[in-house]
């Protein structure tokens, strides 16, 4: 069956609106009950503690900006850099911390209606790093609208001090003193992905990359690829932490009922680190934060049962924050 010009469908996820889908066919109900995840439902396993600390670190970065440029930059880090794209509303900013020897690059999150815009902008668009990779289609026009500039100044940095590690960063945190408070929409953790996969094609050096309640970006095909070169599998982390928050429905948005439908799957790629809230309700911490196994484990934020953006997705639960 052929779907084509204006046809709407109803997004029963919040946030989510009536949408045009331009001529998308229909694949047959065990086709689209093929469209299936690669999941490993084993319980998780507690979380290495030395990689708890590094998530706190780093969602330090995560937590400094609503917009570019980072006016109090954390843990006495500099700007070295950073980009707007006024259409797309897509932004960034470079990061240089002396004493940890690193550069970081920070994108936030969905923070205005341009954003929500792209989000919306689910169907997908072709990817050239592998045979059959798809992705979202708005969050790959928002990083292209700001990466070959991104990437030029990822480049003079890394020049600058060959030595540090590069570290990417997505979503939006905002501190306040008891809890941190997280954008609506992970569109960051989105580009953060994406911007993963193309400097990994262009040969630049990425030494790890974290992902706070990110969307899915791309199909089967492509998670695999981002498992593929990150070196995450379930014996291995690999070097791209996507961390997720007790019911987060953000992680499962695109939504898979909806998408399954047109024959567009959205799937999550390894390696996911999932923070439960305590027993009476007290903030997750090391003994509460699991290392997931799969790409989108039921045992895990997957398993929940959590919708859109909603409270979990708002809070993500570090605490320990040393900002300026």
């Amino acid at each position: 069956m052929l779907l084509c010009h204006r046809l709407h469908i109803l997004a029963v996820i919040l946030g989510w609106a009536l949408l045009p889908i331009q001529c998308l066919t229909i694949p047959p109900p065990q086709q689209a009950r093929g469209l299936l995840h690669r999941r490993d439902d084993r319980a998780p396993d507690p979380i290495d503690p030395k990689i708890f600390d590094a998530i706190l670190h780093y969602a330090t970065y995560a937590g400094t900006y609503l917009s570019a440029p980072c006016k109090q930059p954390p843990l006495g880090a500099a700007v070295v850099a950073f980009t707007q794209n006024d259409t797309t509303a897509t932004q960034q900013t470079i990061f240089r911390h002396s004493d940890d020897r690193e550069v970081v690059l920070a994108f936030p999150g969905t923070a205005n209606p341009t954003d929500i815009g792209t989000d919306l902008n689910f169907p997908h668009t072709p990817h050239p790093a592998c045979d059959g990779c798809n992705v979202h289609q708005g969050v790959y026009e928002g990083w292209l609208s700001v990466a070959g500039q991104t990437m030029a100044q990822v480049k003079t940095a890394m020049q600058e001090t060959p030595d540090f590690k590069f570290i990417i960063i997505g979503h939006r945190l905002v501190r306040t003193d008891s809890l941190t408070i997280g954008g609506g929409g992970s569109l960051g953790g989105g580009l953060a992905n994406l911007a993963y996969v193309d400097m990994q094609r262009a040969g630049m050096k990425v030494d790890l990359v974290v992902s706070f309640g990110e969307l899915a970006v791309g199909n089967q095909q492509y998670a695999d690829h981002v498992d593929k070169i990150a070196g995450a599998s379930d014996d291995n982390i690999g070097m791209f932490w996507r961390v997720t928050h007790s019911n987060d429905g953000v992680p499962l948005l695109p939504p898979n009922a909806l998408t399954s439908i047109i024959g567009q799957d959205f799937i999550q790629h390894r390696t996911e680190f999932w923070a439960q809230d305590g027993p009476d309700g007290e903030t997750a911490n090391a003994s509460t934060t699991f290392r997931c196994y799969g790409q989108m484990s039921q045992a895990c934020n997957t398993g929940q049962g959590g919708i859109g953006i909603n409270p979990a997705h708002v809070f993500y639960p570090y605490t320990v924050f040393n900002q300026t």
